[in-house]
């Protein structure tokens, strides 16, 4: 189904598009938490590195500075001095204790030459081997400084502030077996010449190493050999010759790679917990998929399908109707279309119900279906009219014989609430396409023999002749002009009289509505009424016809002016307060207005028909209860609603003549209306026996052409100015 279809699509894309969207954000997330990770861990590194760095500045400089004490001189640590001679005297045991005080392993003076003057290596006698072995190490330290000073000969110069400074040197080197910090200060004796310089060395072992590296918070410091390959973050270790021997390193602590784990955790839960909504996501999406391919197929089934009965409607059947024109000319196969309505159907509604009535459009509904083969084609046009599309048939017979089955389907009773109702129809049938129309056409011919139908009696079908153009063309034509008609004030409206018993005085007059054609000249009820009760038109119709009515009426005092009221007028929520309104607007007086009512308009909601006319007779307007004796004429009508009238059908006097039942019905009706204090009106009284009889029985109303047709207004005034009764109208 292309509704699936697109929600098919739809799931599909929103799929991919969250699933890429989720992919993409976990992609970035994992590239953020590598980058965040190497930053974090260089950054430390840095910082380390910088840590390791001020340790060995600060392991020089403290270097310096002890070994600037010793060669200062402090008498309390002994010290340098010089004789009268200006030579240096070297005190070695009385220095012993202050070197070892500061933990140099080995010290040694030296002349300005760089000769060694004396020394001593703690642990070990001096001797020339161990003063050679420390010259080597720290001969590079001492070149520069030496040939410097050498240069310099007034010994004022040797004196100056910043000569300590510039001498004093401190380095790490390496000699094959141990690592040390090697330091070199100047000595200025008090005589200020032949000055020279105290170099020291001090080892650095791994125990020193850990306690520099605790101190600084670097971890287990290490010195590691090798001449080439010098990490990016290390410190530099040189040999006797300066050349690189070995570098110094730490365990470097990597904060972003021991939180890692923890990202790494929080990341899969985050990937999971994503996983986990892109999961209820799908199957939202597939059940979300699912109700829009549902609501999409039963949008459709409501666009094409009538809601009430589950038929074709009337779009989609001519839609197939269409379609099936499309298929005849291919294949040259004939096909018939068949209108049905059912016969009476306003009464069901208008005595049991709305509902009721909807009981009954769909179990006919179900009837027709349940007749016709799979390929025919079944709709509800609308109302109480159905239509069926007889597939590859041109044959009079066969679609004669459907329409034959189907009057004898629908009329097999209906229960509803424990009542029988029987339902008969008419149908009109046209062929196609032989009859060479257009779909149109088509159905317009058929509902022309349905319209024969209906007026040939009722309960049967009619084929469509080519005789009945015109009827069809008058259908059409109020089909289109009535509405204009109604508003252009094109209708008008004659009057029947409602006499005495002896015929010579007239109560009151029923007011018929009339349509007068400017080309098809006077047009009667039966061809326009059904049409405007189908096209929506009786409201304003009836509208219309009150207002006339009343406009008329100013010109005839003392009479009465009866109005048939439609069961749709009735029903409108402002009925009564319109009518009041409407009537307003002629000054007719409202006590010489009476309203015909049938049974059926009051049984379908007897509390609102009941509250309408309660507040309509409180201004003064009677009622009469029209066709008595057709429906219920239940006596608790009567009494509930408090009619003033009632008229009796013209049914009972067409029998009046072949069956002595109907007298004695009528002569019945008449006295219950006298006694329940109702006045009675028969209506269709058209021969000088019916009159005697009824006048016989005491009725105390006659109406009919046996004393005058429905006429114009103009006439009315002639028929109450005449003195001699009324005779049997030509």
């Amino acid at each position: 189904m292309p509704s699936v279809s697109r929600t098919s699509i739809f799931v599909r894309r929103a799929f991919w598009v969250i699933g890429g969207v989720i992919v993409s954000v976990v992609l970035v997330m994992g590239m953020t938490l590598a980058s965040l990770t190497e930053e974090t861990n260089r950054t430390a590194t840095q910082d380390q590195m910088s840590r390791l760095e001020s340790a060995v500045a600060n392991e020089l400089t403290r270097a310096k500075a002890e070994l600037a004490i010793i060669a200062s001189g402090d008498a309390g640590r002994g010290g340098i001095r010089a004789d009268e001679r200006n030579s240096i005297t070297f005190t070695a045991d009385q220095l012993r204790s202050a070197w070892h005080h500061f933990g140099f392993v080995s010290a040694h003076l030296l002349d300005t030459r760089g000769q060694h003057v004396t020394g001593v290596e703690f642990g070990q006698p001096a001797s020339a081997a161990g003063f050679r072995h420390l010259h080597a190490l720290v001969s590079h330290l001492l070149s520069a400084t030496v040939e410097s000073v050498a240069r310099q000969s007034p010994a004022s110069e040797l004196a100056s502030p910043g000569y300590e400074q510039s001498l004093g040197h401190a380095g790490l080197i390496h000699n094959g077996f141990e690592l040390a910090v090697a330091t070199v200060v100047p000595v200025n004796p008090a005589s200020g010449r032949m000055p020279g310089f105290l170099v020291a060395l001090r080892s650095l072992d791994s125990a020193t190493l850990a306690d520099i590296g605790k101190r600084y918070g670097l971890g287990q410091i290490t010195f590691r050999s090798g001449a080439t390959g010098l990490p990016a973050f290390a410190v530099p270790v040189a040999d006797a010759d300066g050349d690189p021997i070995g570098f110094l390193t730490w365990d470097q602590a990597r904060p972003g790679s021991a939180m890692l784990p923890n990202l790494l955790l929080i990341l899969m839960a985050s990937v999971l917990a994503v996983l986990a909504a892109l999961g209820l996501l799908v199957l939202r999406l597939r059940g979300l998929g699912a109700a829009m391919a549902l609501d999409e197929e039963r949008a459709e089934r409501l666009a094409s399908h009538d809601h009430l009965s589950g038929l074709f409607n009337r779009r989609s059947f001519h839609e197939r109707l269409e379609a099936e024109y499309g298929r005849a000319e291919r294949t040259h196969a004939g096909f018939a279309l068949h209108l049905i309505d059912l016969d009476r159907f306003k009464d069901i509604n208008d005595s049991l119900g709305h509902h009721a009535g909807d009981v009954v459009i769909r179990e006919i509904g179900t009837r027709i279906a349940s007749t016709v083969r799979s390929v025919d084609v079944v709709a509800r046009l609308g109302g109480d009219e159905f239509a069926i599309l007889q597939i590859n048939t041109d044959s009079v017979h066969e679609a004669g014989a459907l329409a034959h089955r189907i009057r004898e389907v629908l009329a097999a009773p209906i229960i509803i609430d424990t009542v029988e109702i029987s339902m008969g129809c008419s149908i009109g049938i046209a062929l196609g396409p032989i009859l060479d129309v257009d779909s149109k056409g088509l159905m317009s011919s058929a509902d022309t023999a349905l319209y024969e139908a209906k007026n040939g009696g009722r309960n049967r079908h009619r084929f469509f002749e080519r005789g009945a153009d015109k009827t069809t063309s008058l259908r059409t034509l109020v089909e289109n002009e009535l509405a204009d008609a109604i508003r252009n004030d094109q209708l008008e409206l004659h009057y029947q009289p409602q006499v005495s018993p002896d015929g010579l005085r007239i109560f009151g007059l029923e007011a018929l509505v009339r349509w007068r054609h400017p080309v098809m000249g006077l047009i009667p009820p039966l061809q326009f009424m059904p049409i405007a009760e189908q096209r929506g038109l009786i409201v304003p119709l009836s509208k219309w016809v009150l207002r006339r009515a009343c406009e008329d009426g100013m010109r005839w005092a003392g009479l009465k002016i009866a109005i048939n009221i439609s069961a749709a007028q009735f029903k409108q929520p402002n009925f009564a307060r319109d009518l009041l309104a409407t009537v307003s607007e002629s000054q007719f007086p409202l006590t010489r207005l009476e309203l015909e009512l049938t049974e059926g308009m009051i049984v379908e909601d007897e509390e609102k028909a009941q509250g309408a006319i309660a507040e309509l007779r409180g201004h003064g307007v009677s009622f009469a209860l029209d066709d008595f004796g057709t429906g219920y004429s239940s006596l608790i009508y009567l009494r509930r609603f408090s009619f003033d009238k009632i008229k009796i059908d013209r049914s009972f006097l067409e029998a009046i003549e072949t069956t002595g039942e109907a007298a004695i019905l009528l002569h019945s009706i008449v006295h219950l209306g006298r006694a329940l204090g109702l006045t009675v009106c028969a209506e269709g009284v058209e021969t000088t026996e019916q009159h005697r009889f009824l006048q016989a029985i005491g009725c105390h109303e006659l109406q009919g052409y046996r004393f005058s047709r429905p006429v114009h207004a103009s006439e009315i005034d002639a028929l109450l100015n005449r003195s001699e009764p009324f005779d049997l109208a030509a």
